[in-house]
């Protein structure tokens, strides 16, 4: 929530447009909406559980400018995330103005904790290429990530901030600590 206020501007007052990758029950997306207000044109969530993405839909149904996706996103082809995000309308992503401004990817895909490292970089363009020029990732959880500098720069990322210290990140949910 604090890089997403820190980060996540959409400039010019536009309102930000959001993705949510392997974004569970909606829980996330919940508080951040309450805090964000009207600040968000557009917030969609993807899920590849069944079950979790129903919880999802029912949780943010009061929130119109949501969509919630059954989408497995380690399973994004030559087409990528934006196929899916843009409902497989061709040339969708060409435009800027249909893409989105922050992904936000918490112990998902990029992370051991549901990815396989073999997933994380074709996830992790495909990311870059859904994002808007300026265009902000936020990507965190308690497992180990797969990202690394390497990755993110050939992907076109610029890191603004990495890995807190161990210390200040360890909770009792955390593999190990």
């Amino acid at each position: 929530e604090a890089a997403v206020r820190t980060h996540c501007r959409g400039g010019s007052g536009r309102r930000l447009r959001v993705l949510e990758i392997c974004g569970g029950d909606g829980a996330f997306a919940e508080r951040l909406l309450l805090n964000l207000g009207d600040a968000c044109e557009q917030y969609t969530l993807f899920e590849r559980n069944a079950k979790l993405t129903e919880d999802a839909r029912r949780r943010l149904a009061s929130f119109p400018a949501v969509c919630v996706r059954q989408q497995d996103c380690s399973a994004v082809g030559d087409e990528g995330l934006g196929w899916a995000l843009h409902d497989g309308r061709v040339g969708a992503l060409e435009e800027r103005s249909s893409r989105v401004d922050v992904c936000i990817s918490s112990g998902s895909v990029l992370c051991s904790q549901v990815g396989r490292p073999l997933d994380a970089e074709r996830v992790l363009e495909s990311i870059a290429d859904s994002l808007v020029d300026e265009g902000t990732l936020i990507a965190t959880g308690i497992s180990s990530s797969f990202l690394h500098p390497r990755i993110l720069h050939r992907a076109g990322f610029t890191v603004v901030q990495g890995s807190h210290p161990k210390a200040l990140t360890q909770c009792a949910a955390s593999p190990g600590g």
